[in-house]
């Protein structure tokens, strides 16, 4: 400790700035920590090695490897042991989580990868350069931001794939919301590689041309956030993924395994889109207490805004509030008026699939403190369109344009931070595992508690059987006896 002290004396009375007598410091605690953090490392396996012996391990050879730390390149002597008929490894490395041919520590990457989920990826090559001795590329960043991405996939995979827990530890919340939507990020140009491009947002794309986002969150409710008007969900858990099926399907694993909903109410909100109707929350929720669907007000508000654009801003907020009235009198009477004030055959067309919108979704329209059963439910759903930003305040400013391996390992990145599951899934020790025999039986009874949909009865059919033979053969008499 005292060479320490003395060293750092040293290095303040000859340095010509405080800045310069800072950087100086930096670099030498720097070299002191990774000198120490290797010393101690060989001594670590020196133990394991002595472990391994009495296991029937022996020495192959000692090797020399070097990896970049939050503190920089550490270079470090650790021993490769085998056994008879077993592959050789090194104890030290698989202990310390340190994977074969991986540059960084976990630790490492998890920080830059929660750099570039809040900036673009060369930013993040600048910053970890300034504030770090680490030397990394934005090629590299970008790389590693897909390797998360797939991490956290997996591991997704693997929480929906254990086997259902007693009922006893499962969630019997009373009321859970659930709300899905859409999301479109740009696509690049040409060929399809997975890293963003920073270039100008050129022409507008058409969505063909577009990746889409498929998200879908849950929560429990709401609660008061601090001493001011910010809230906040409760619970909340979010699904994310460019294939609109594979995420319902996790949606479907996940309440199955974690949820109990026998006796909840769902309430569940989205645009009424392709892929977003009332039978596939239906499909993803089962059987529970009561279920209720909700069209998005925040999308019927739009919908409103651009039909009736031609008309006064004074009169499509009469019509939104007899909306929120629920008064299919006034919206008509609205809509009349509206057809008196179109000028064009554009107008008329436009109040007309304003008009065959409306009456397509009224039911489902309703106010919530209008539906029995949610007369006390606190109304916090709508709330999926502003969560939004979390996606597209990083994947779609700037003209940024993503290809669409790159664009899902981003938005699987920051649902993981969203989760708060992003560090267990960078985790070396974590292992993927495959969904257990039993999911298929899973399967089978959670597609029996779902609520079979009514088919209407279409009464009685004539039939005949159409023996193309003659009338005195035996399949000849037989039809002749069908048709009496």
């Amino acid at each position: 400790m005292e060479k320490i002290v003395s060293d750092v004396i040293v290095i303040i009375k000859g340095s010509k700035n405080e800045i310069e007598t800072e950087n100086r410091l930096w670099v030498f605690l720097l070299n002191t920590i990774i000198a120490i953090i290797a010393l101690a490392f060989e001594r670590i396996d020196d133990e394991l090695a002595e472990s391994y012996k009495a296991k029937g391990y022996k020495v192959e050879r000692k090797d020399i490897r070097t990896i970049q730390g939050i503190f920089g390149p550490l270079t470090y002597k650790r021993r490769l042991m085998k056994k008879e008929e077993e592959k050789a490894f090194y104890p030290l490395d698989r202990q310390l989580g340190f994977e074969r041919y991986r540059r960084y520590t976990p630790y490492l990457e998890l920080c830059i990868v929660k750099l570039a989920a809040r900036s673009v990826y060369r930013v993040v090559e600048e910053s970890v350069k300034i504030l770090s001795p680490v030397t990394i590329s934005h090629q590299k960043v970008a790389m590693l931001v897909r390797d998360a991405g797939k991490r956290y996939s997996e591991y997704e995979e693997t929480m929906l794939a254990v086997d259902m827990k007693p009922d006893e530890d499962l969630a019997k919340p009373d009321t859970l919301y659930i709300e899905g939507d859409g999301l479109y990020i740009s696509r690049v140009n040409g060929k399809d590689p997975s890293q963003e491009d920073n270039e100008g947002p050129g022409k507008k794309r058409r969505k063909k041309e577009s990746n889409e986002l498929h998200r879908i969150q849950l929560a429990e409710g709401v609660e008061q956030e601090g001493k001011g008007k910010r809230h906040r969900l409760v619970s909340k858990r979010e699904f994310v993924d460019t294939d609109l099926a594979r995420v319902q399907k996790h949606v479907e694993r996940y309440l199955e395994n974690y949820y109990n909903l026998q006796k909840s109410v769902v309430i569940c909100n989205s645009d009424n889109g392709k892929g977003y109707v009332r039978s596939s929350f239906q499909r993803m929720v089962g059987e529970c207490g009561q279920f209720e669907f909700f069209v998005d007000p925040y999308h019927v508000n739009q919908k409103v805004k651009t039909r009736l654009s031609f008309t006064q801003k004074t009169f499509q907020n009469d019509v939104l509030r007899a909306l929120r009235q629920y008064d299919w009198e006034k919206v008509d009477a609205y809509l009349n008026t509206a057809e008196s004030l179109a000028e064009i055959e554009e107008e008329h067309d436009q109040v007309a699939r304003l008009r065959a919108y409306l009456e397509r979704n009224w039911e489902m329209l309703k106010p919530h403190y209008m539906r029995k059963g949610l007369e006390k439910v606190a109304k916090c759903y709508g709330t999926c369109e502003s969560n939004h930003r979390q996606y597209s305040y990083r994947m779609k400013k700037q003209g940024r344009r993503w290809g669409k391996e790159g664009c899902l390992a981003m938005a699987k990145v920051l649902a993981g931070l969203q989760n708060d599951e992003l560090e267990p899934a960078l985790s070396c020790k974590f292992e993927p595992v495959e969904a257990p025999q039993s999911a298929e039986l899973r399967k089978a009874l959670r597609s029996a508690l779902k609520k079979s949909p009514m088919v209407p009865h279409v009464g009685f059919k004539n039939g005949r059987i159409g023996g193309y033979t003659a009338s005195s053969t035996a399949i000849g008499h037989l039809s002749s006896i069908f048709r009496i």
